[in-house]
């Protein structure tokens, strides 16, 4: 978790907030509870140590088969996460493991990353076959297709826009990309 042996020393009331929050996670362990509840216990951290600590958590989560339950707006935390909750506006909008969200997304979750040298989003968006689309970048996009035998068809339909098409490439669609549509169309 970061601790040193000046942190160590130091009273809570100097210390910052990362810091406090680090005391409060470990005094949450104390006594090696079943079950931990912790409400945005990454925030204010740096990218190390948001990481270190997540690791952290998943170790204990492992050694001492803890649930840990994490309260947060930090999406990366779904990769260290065994079910998600998803509530938007205080309704659940789904439940289960990261990897069956991103499965229930159109084409099994796979997704067509594509670079353009300039794009016109409502051009794409407007393709017959074209599900979703997601910016993913400057000038990059990424398309979540109704049916992805169709794929040849839909590339073709992009080629014929005359968009200058420099890259493309077939990915796994991520929770992040799941959490975006779902967001979505909670909103509409």
């Amino acid at each position: 978790m970061g601790f040193n042996e000046e942190l160590m020393h130091k009273p809570v009331k100097w210390l910052s907030g990362g810091e406090k929050k680090r005391v409060s996670i470990a005094v949450g362990l104390i006594n090696t509870p079943e079950i931990l509840i912790l409400d945005e216990p990454t925030t204010s951290f740096d990218p190390h140590l948001r990481l270190a600590v997540l690791n952290f958590l998943l170790k204990i989560n492992r050694k001492y088969n803890a649930t840990i339950v994490i309260v947060s707006h930090n999406l990366e935390i779904s990769d260290y996460c065994d079910l998600i909750v998803v509530l938007i506006k205080g309704k659940l909008i789904s439940f289960g493991s990261a990897d069956d969200m991103i499965q229930a997304l159109s084409s099994g979750g796979r997704v067509v990353l594509c670079r353009f040298k300039y794009l016109n989003f409502n051009q794409i968006k407007a393709l017959k076959n074209v599900e979703f689309v997601l910016h993913a970048g400057r000038n990059q996009i990424k398309l979540f297709l109704k049916d992805f035998s169709q794929f040849r068809q839909t590339y073709n339909q992009l080629i014929e826009l005359n968009l200058p098409l420099s890259s493309f490439s077939i990915k796994r669609g991520s929770f992040i990309d799941y959490f975006r549509i779902i967001g979505e169309k909670a909103i509409q």
